[in-house]
């Protein structure tokens, strides 16, 4: 079976199980019972814990450290698991075959050291995540409640429609009204994934309604899926041999689906037709699948800068630039 199957269950069983616990009365997402955790928020703030250090993993990092997820309600833990899944896609949506075959090595939380392949580590994150959310539903049992079906067949029968049979993907140059989409695709992405701000949404606007003026040497492509639009991505002009490339978004539903990929090429062999030399771009160091991807097309970090203006916390802004002289 193909990553993206089991990801998108598993995806849709956490968010389908935690919808559930939300909907009975009283605050049973922290009631104790006897299990292997102490609550239902316990059992989920193990979960998503393992979820980023298997991630990690994955990633080559041996000895991830573990931060601390907010799961003290139900919605918060909602908002954790999606923005993690995100940065976890995105990242699986980068990997070749070859690299999910790739044996890598790490040491469990006890010490002993391990080596094993992607596909390998991937199935035994998977497996351990269905297996607490049985002890969820053994809590709702203890607490005389209903569970719920999240067997996979339940999926595959719920999601038939958006997982199997997916039109063809169609990548076209913008078109009027495509602008405001765009920025409506990031303002609501990365507010309910990041919570950034309204002066990312007006960074965002603005850059693209100077592009709307000036877009010489550059492009905007949307990216449609029967007749969805679902992503996009750009080119800028910089100087007449390197250009910049920007507005790069793909809605949540449609990761894991090689779209990304598509529009990075696009990109790319367009900055080539055009002759440029050079290729760089404005990234968060929060958005570390986004770097993998980067890496992936050998882009390099070449500059960092802090921002306090897009979240209540400060993010490092990074330039990553990227040679094309080599492919003339």
């Amino acid at each position: 079976m193909d990553w993206q199957s089991l990801f998108h269950y598993h995806k849709w069983a956490t968010q389908k199980l935690l919808n559930h616990v939300g909907t009975n009365q009283g605050d049973i997402f922290h009631k104790e019972a006897k299990n292997s955790f102490k609550s239902i928020s316990e059992t989920f703030g193990h979960i998503i814990t393992v979820d980023f250090l298997w991630f990690k993993r994955l990633t080559g990092i041996e000895k991830p450290e573990l931060p601390v997820f907010d799961v003290s309600s139900v919605d918060f833990a909602k908002m954790a698991f999606a923005s993690l899944h995100e940065e976890m896609e995105v990242f699986f949506e980068s990997l070749s075959k070859a690299e999910w075959k790739e044996r890598l090595n790490f040491t469990n939380l006890k010490g002993d050291p391990f080596s094993n392949t992607r596909e390998e580590m991937f199935f035994t994150f998977i497996n351990h995540s269905s297996y607490h959310r049985g002890q969820v539903t053994s809590f709702l049992r203890q607490f005389d409640l209903e569970g719920i079906a999240i067997d996979y067949i339940y999926f595959a029968k719920e999601t038939k429609n958006v997982v199997s049979d997916l039109p063809e993907v169609s990548i076209r140059p913008f078109q009027p009204g495509d602008i405001g989409y765009v920025g409506h695709l990031h303002g609501k992405l990365y507010d309910k994934t990041y919570r950034f701000g309204k002066m990312f949404e007006y960074y965002v606007m603005k850059g693209l309604t100077e592009f709307m003026i000036h877009n010489d040497g550059g492009e905007l492509w949307i990216a449609e899926v029967n007749g969805e639009i679902v992503g996009s991505i750009a080119i800028t002009k910089s100087s007449d041999e390197t250009a910049q490339l920007r507005w790069f978004v793909l809605k949540e539903d449609y990761h894991g689906r090689g779209i990304g990929k598509k529009l990075m090429e696009t990109a790319l062999d367009f900055c080539k037709e055009q002759h440029y030399h050079h290729v760089f771009l404005w990234t968060v160091n929060i958005l570390e699948a986004a770097r993998h991807l980067y890496r992936r097309y050998n882009f390099t970090l070449t500059e960092e800068k802090p921002n306090d203006e897009w979240t209540g916390t400060q993010l490092l802004e990074e330039r990553w630039d990227l040679d094309l002289s080599g492919d003339k």
